[in-house]
């Protein structure tokens, strides 16, 4: 429901099936609550996985502090559920572009290049589309106006395919 005070089904649940449409999760790793831990996820905007193993998540809320969230799948004897590729409580990691807490105003729209493993946001709320590659690291590819002061307008929606990358802008429409 609208309150999110569903145990069972909450508004922000992430939810897997496997290629014949049988439901596998919901798995208790990833949370459904406000929060600004790296595996919080209070109001998702947008999602795009590169496999069954990893995806990306785009969040938007005010106490939201990772507006796109990176998740690997694990398994083993003592834990099954996503964790986050780039953990900011690993010093090693705690540097990383992609995790850079307040990084995006309101992402709306991720999407993948899964030949090269990139990430590619659009953020309606900087017009800006940020581009990532596989170590979380800021790609100067990005545009828009925080990068360049180009001309988008609120870009909202993003897919990626034979190298194009298709823009939907919510004011100017497709670019």
């Amino acid at each position: 429901g609208s309150d999110n005070a569903s145990v069972i089904d909450p508004d922000s649940r992430i939810l897997l099936f496997d290629a014949s449409s049988r439901f596998i999760t919901p798995l208790s790793a990833v949370n459904t609550r406000a929060g600004s831990g790296i595996t919080d996820i209070y109001t998702p905007t947008s999602i795009a996985s590169f496999s069954n193993e990893d995806f990306i998540l785009g969040q938007n809320g005010l106490d939201v502090a990772y507006g796109a969230l990176w998740l690997r799948r694990e398994k083993s004897a003592d834990f099954e559920g996503w964790l986050p590729k780039f953990d900011p409580s690993i010093p090693s990691v705690a540097g990383v572009d992609f995790i850079r807490p307040g990084r995006f105003l309101a992402p709306e729209a991720v999407a993948v290049d899964r030949r090269r493993t990139e990430v590619f946001i659009a953020d309606a709320g900087l017009d800006s589309i940020f581009k990532f590659n596989r170590n979380g690291a800021f790609r100067p590819e990005s545009f828009g106006a925080a990068r360049t002061g180009g001309v988008l307008r609120r870009p909202t929606g993003l897919a990626f395919f034979e190298l194009v990358l298709y823009v939907l802008d919510g004011e100017t429409g497709l670019i």
